[in-house]
């Protein structure tokens, strides 16, 4: 191809120059423009949402870290209150164990006002610690959960026999005896149950 271009050009070949000038080459060079704006545009774009995603991504994962949190520190208080209430409940169940006892050794004699005041005092030393049981089973924490219930339905089964036993000092002392007894077991059982619960409950914090 010659370096220039002859110095008469035919009159086709300009109409064809024309041509392009005008049609071919102002649409590549738009072309051309359109895809470098819109390379940058998607560009800035790309960029615009990638890092919107990151500080969504961000922020879910410092929501989902403080509700870790909170579920962890709402785990050692139920933990802590279920201890507490393990305990009361094994205070209640050796002193219901010891009321027994009393009870049964009592049997064997005669009624006297000495064995009938040493009952009352007793009654009201298994009545103090029932109470504790019952500040601890209260725990906000514990509603709803199976301990409660459990305890719930023990002391329901009990309480009847306790009350007997404070207004009537003649009553069946093996009747007595015996409901102070089932319930020591029940809560020996309450107990053990606890401690499952405080191991899921440790497990589920780990």
């Amino acid at each position: 191809m010659p370096d220039q271009l002859p110095e008469k050009v035919p009159p086709g070949w300009l109409d064809q120059i024309r041509e392009v000038v005008k049609s071919e080459k102002p649409r590549l060079w738009l072309v051309l423009l359109t895809s470098s704006v819109m390379a940058a545009v998607i560009a800035a774009a790309s960029s615009y949402w990638a890092v919107e995603r990151k500080i969504t991504a961000d922020k879910e994962l410092e929501t989902i870290k403080s509700r870790l949190e909170i579920e962890k520190d709402n785990a050692r208080s139920r933990i802590a209150a279920y201890n507490k209430l393990s305990q009361n409940l094994n205070t209640f169940a050796e002193r219901l164990e010891g009321f027994a006892n009393f009870v049964q050794i009592s049997g064997r004699d005669r009624p006297t006002p000495e064995r009938v005041a040493h009952m009352q005092r007793e009654l009201r030393a298994v009545g103090l610690s029932e109470q504790a049981v019952n500040d601890a089973r209260n725990d906000p924490l514990l509603n709803g959960t199976r301990a409660q219930q459990m305890v719930d339905k023990c002391l329901g089964e009990l309480n009847p026999a306790l009350s007997n036993a404070k207004s009537n000092t003649s009553a069946s002392l093996a009747t007595i005896q015996s409901a102070a007894e089932s319930a020591a077991e029940q809560l020996r059982h309450i107990i053990s149950e606890i401690q499952r619960d405080i191991s899921n409950e440790v497990s589920g914090i780990q």
